[in-house]
């Protein structure tokens, strides 16, 4: 996080969490209507997470709409792992 503060939800998979929308397999994206256990960390200036394939997390929970946000993320396709 280079500004601003975010929350982030995450868990270790899905599980059998119901996806609102799947569009894992042409852009690594995908929305679920609810995970279970998943935590919550907050990202402040100089922080950074680390996400793995396979891992759920949901960025952008901000508790004001109007956020003012400065962030890099990077992906790295799983066929380099």
């Amino acid at each position: 996080m280079a500004e601003g503060e975010e929350w982030q939800g995450f868990a270790a998979s899905a599980g059998d969490a119901e996806a609102v929308e799947d569009r894992l397999e042409v852009s690594d994206y995908a929305l679920y209507k609810q995970v279970e256990n998943e935590s919550r960390i907050l990202l402040r200036p100089g922080d950074f997470a680390v996400y793995w394939p396979g891992e759920v997390h949901r960025p952008n929970c901000h508790p004001d709409k109007g956020a003012h946000l400065v962030k890099l993320v990077v992906k790295i396709h799983r066929d380099l792992f």
